[in-house]
């Protein structure tokens, strides 16, 4: 029975990765399989099939819902109900579970919403799981005088600093990030040659208490609270994808650098590592093999539920009509459409039954990964850790 509990929430997130990736084969307008006069054709859903005429071909394999999520059937607006058809060129097309108020097919929108939201929690989890876990460990591994640095670096990243903050509004976020990271890197080697160059000027090195200026940074994050936060942000850009992530991030990274700092602090200050910096082992050296499968556990853990909140958020967002374009189809916009259409109980149920199943699944995969990798830790749940 435990095994059970265990394979349930693996297979759904599974089921919602092979329907992310295939959503467009499952949902499309396009036929898949065709036979014209060239003999048996496979089309697919990126094709551009609009101006073939339907006397040139004979449609052997239609998807499983033959609408995609953003077109839109005139005939059958103001939320049909369930069966209804649009016949085309002689082609009657069906909608399983009818559609919106402006003619979109919902079962379409709910296979395709799966797409999104992957894709918003991959994005999200990655950037906070990079940036909150490289700051924290900087943090708990060098302190207040672990790192020095020379006048002239200070000066040049905080000229990158600064003008990475005007390219994140410009560029967008990955553009961004790319050109931020070239330039500090050579900044740093350029900074490096000019300290050799005048080592009595420029090169004089000065220690930074690192860890005091960004626990102050953090406790300026805290006391903000996260949803005025994030709301703030979404109204001050226009609606798109990429910004609704960067919001995420911005608003989500303080309590796992606060964690990844305190359990690489619990490493810095024991014994064990005061033992090997005495007998020279680099710094790195040290990182990879006492740090990192330290706060590995504690990481994957709380990534794992992170993406669930992840997933709530911006069902809530979309819910409100916040954060993407309106022509982007998610499961909270789905949901907001049963307000308009109470009698309709699947707008409100499918949706919200999606959004549950994968929240559960990813909270269960995170306590799997914890006590799989933690078999001490035998009473452990996730929210231990919030």
């Amino acid at each position: 029975m435990g095994r059970i509990k265990v394979q349930i929430p693996l297979v759904i997130l599974a089921l919602w990765v092979i329907l992310a990736l295939f959503a467009d084969f499952i949902a499309s307008s396009n036929p898949i399989l065709i036979r014209d006069e060239r003999g048996l054709s496979f089309v697919g859903p990126y094709s551009d099939f609009s101006k073939k005429s339907q006397q040139d071909y004979e449609t052997i394999l239609m998807p499983l819902v033959p609408f995609l999520p953003t077109e839109l059937d005139l005939s059958n607006k103001r939320f049909s109900s369930p069966g209804s058809t649009l016949t085309e060129k002689e082609i009657s097309r069906v909608h399983y579970l009818g559609t919106d108020r402006v003619g979109r097919d919902i079962l379409s929108g709910l296979i395709h919403g799966a797409r999104f939201s992957l894709f918003i929690v991959l994005a999200s989890v990655f950037i906070i799981g990079v940036f909150g876990t490289l700051i924290g460990v900087i943090m708990g591994l060098f302190g207040d005088k672990g790192l020095v640095l020379s006048r002239f670096s200070i000066i040049l990243i905080s000229i990158g600093l600064f003008l990475g903050l005007f390219w994140i509004q410009s560029l967008g976020l990955i553009k961004a990030g790319l050109g931020l990271g070239i330039m500090i890197l050579t900044f740093l080697i350029l900074s490096r040659l000019v300290s050799r160059s005048f080592p009595q000027k420029l090169g004089r090195n000065v220690s930074i208490p690192l860890d005091y200026i960004l626990s102050r940074l953090l406790e300026i994050f805290e006391t903000i609270p996260k949803l005025f936060l994030l709301l703030v942000l979404i109204s001050l850009w226009d609606p798109s994808t990429e910004r609704l992530i960067l919001a995420l991030a911005l608003t989500g990274w303080v309590t796992l650098t606060k964690m990844i700092r305190g359990k690489t602090l619990s490493i810095t200050n024991s014994q064990l590592f005061d033992s090997l910096k005495a007998l020279g082992s680099p710094w790195h050296w040290s990182l990879r093999h006492h740090v990192f499968p330290f706060i590995l556990p504690d990481l994957l853990a709380y990534l794992a539920y992170l993406a669930g909140n992840i997933i709530l958020i911006e069902s809530a967002l979309s819910f409100l009509g916040l954060g993407v374009s309106p022509d982007v189809v998610s499961w909270g916009s789905m949901l907001s459409l049963s307000i308009y259409k109470p009698d309709f109980w699947w707008l409100a149920v499918l949706p919200g039954l999606f959004i549950f199943a994968i929240v559960f699944s990813l909270v269960r995969v995170g306590d799997l990964l914890y006590s799989r990798l933690n078999p001490e830790q035998t009473n452990w749940r996730y929210y231990d850790l919030v």
